[in-house]
């Protein structure tokens, strides 16, 4: 399999050193190179190149500029392989790091034969046209196309594949699952068509009228079916699905169809190996095809996987110990994995409660967690009394429920996130409450974990704090989150209504254009720690 990829100057990637596990699913925010990740494995395990034409696009912008005729910027991309046997001759050291390994090498360089041609020139771009493309295993042999260890698959559900582009891609992977004597059989039958075709009497009649029109120049010009061509199969067969075309069935039902189709497909060949590149599965998909993907991934896959996505219900199910998380520093790829050994049981639980947001969590700058939506909206609240907003520098805003902090703290410190936790003391003191969320070695080693919650303990909610906050103002109060008067609007009265009406109060509030209500200490100073 693929334990390591290492990219220099292809598209938004100037320099990328990724290890690799069996399963990966690779996460970031947009434009950080995921797709570009899975372009160049493809790239460099040959699966891109019929049709490749290389531009000065597809280098690192850093190249585009100060070109120096002496030094030509080149586009590398190494793939480091391991467990496969039969291929120890082409183990070599033709790689960056001067390793004794296999693996292979996709290169796009300068021709040094051209060198006069572009000595007499000013360049303003990059000569692409005098650029040499190979591919070539570590010991630098060239690497044969039908002669490699793996067979590639790309599941990309994002593409929009319509009519004979769909219809081919699938019936050319539905051809490749059949036996030879399944499609001999077939072919044969095609064959006949085409004799019952020319044999049908008003095909006759029509192909004697072309005869006699074409008699002076050519003994007989007819219609009939072309089945000489290796393209016949694609051009005459077509798959349906439930008795309908696939190109006209929905894209979501397409896309599932592309990956069961392509999950089905295994090479018989000794030693070879299945690689799957998935670009966003989610894409066209609702959650129960969503849930029918992972579950054929689960059951069907066999083979190492490489799969993108911006959707945390997929990553919980893969298990987060699969998780590559990738940022980019201009242009610089910067990866973390995490650890299933240490932390399996935490994995495990959002494996089995997958709605949860972990993505939003491992992919922001920092996080602020709630118990639930009433908290929520006041924290929104506040932030757009101060002239904020949610997402504003990277901070999340996320409820997660009370009973789940511990696990939700413990992914953060994992993942070395700044989080708030924000919650009610229910009676308790500050530090029970640390206690209760923070274990011992939270407490000591993480200083961007805190934990924000009434100092006072008879502030045990965060209706009651409110209430006391703004004791001043209660009436004006009353009047947005009741919307009418009552004729004893007592603080206690209100403070029942609002114990019991928790989201209605909070939603009135936050959709009213008064933001001159105080919101409780607690929330504003762990508003201010985490915009720090």
């Amino acid at each position: 399999m693929i334990n390591r990829v290492i990219i220099k100057n292809f598209k938004g990637i100037k320099y990328a050193d990724i290890s690799f596990s069996q399963k990966n699913v690779i996460v970031g925010n947009n434009g950080v190179g995921k797709s570009t990740i899975l372009e160049a494995i493809s790239l460099a395990l040959g699966q891109n190149n019929y049709g490749f034409e290389l531009t000065p696009y597809l280098f690192h912008r850093s190249t585009w500029n100060n070109l120096n005729k002496s030094f030509l910027p080149s586009i590398i991309i190494e793939v480091y392989l391991d467990n496969i046997s039969g291929y120890e001759e082409f183990t070599g050291k033709n790689n960056t790091l001067r390793t004794e390994c296999l693996g292979i090498k996709f290169e796009a360089k300068f021709d040094e034969s051209y060198i006069e041609l572009i000595e007499a020139e000013e360049l303003t771009q990059i000569p692409c046209e005098y650029y040499t493309i190979s591919r070539s295993w570590f010991s630098e042999d060239v690497v044969k196309p039908f002669l490699q260890p793996f067979s590639v698959q790309v599941i990309n559900s994002a593409s929009s594949l319509h009519n004979v582009k769909m219809t081919q891609f699938i019936t050319r992977h539905l051809q490749s699952n059949l036996s030879d004597e399944q499609n001999r059989h077939l072919k044969t039958t095609l064959r006949g068509l085409r004799d019952n075709f020319n044999a049908n009497k008003k095909v006759s009649d029509v192909n004697k009228e072309l005869t006699e029109i074409a008699k002076d120049f050519h003994d007989k010009l007819e219609i009939s079916l072309d089945l000489t061509t290796y393209a016949a199969w694609n051009a005459i067969s077509c798959p349906f699905v439930d008795e309908i075309p696939v190109h006209l069935c929905g894209q979501g039902e397409q896309c599932i169809l592309k990956t069961i189709v392509s999950l089905s497909k295994r090479n018989k060949k000794e030693g070879r190996f299945n690689i799957f590149l998935i670009e966003e599965p989610e894409s066209h998909l609702s959650h129960t095809y969503m849930y029918d993907f992972i579950r054929l991934l689960e059951s069907q896959i066999d083979g190492q996987i490489f799969l993108t996505t911006h959707n945390s219900f997929i990553a919980n199910r893969m298990n987060l110990s699969n998780l590559v998380i990738i940022n980019n520093q201009n242009g610089v790829i910067n990866s973390l994995s995490l650890s299933k050994e240490e932390n399996a049981e935490l994995y495990n639980y959002f494996y089995t409660t997958t709605d949860y947001p972990t993505l939003r969590l491992a992919l922001c700058k920092s996080a602020i967690l709630v118990e639930g939506p009433t908290d929520e909206m006041i924290v929104q609240y506040h932030l757009e009394k101060i002239k904020k907003y949610v997402f504003q520098d990277g901070v999340e805003l996320l409820a997660v429920g009370g009973v789940r902090f511990k696990n939700f703290i413990s992914l953060a410190a994992i993942l070395g996130k700044k989080v708030a936790i924000i919650t009610d003391n229910d009676g308790r003191t500050k530090e029970d409450i640390k206690n209760l969320y923070l274990d011992e070695e939270l407490k000591t080693s993480h200083e961007t974990i805190s934990v924000f919650t009434c100092e006072d303990t008879a502030n045990s909610t965060l209706e009651i704090a409110f209430i006391n906050k703004n004791k001043e103002k209660l009436a004006d109060l009353a009047k947005i989150i009741r919307k009418k008067k009552e004729k004893d609007d007592s603080s206690d009265k209100l403070q029942d209504f609002m114990l019991k009406n928790k989201t209605t109060w909070a939603y009135r509030l936050l959709e009213s254009k008064d933001r001159s209500f105080e919101t409780p200490d607690y929330i504003e100073e762990a508003i201010r720690w985490i915009y720090e």
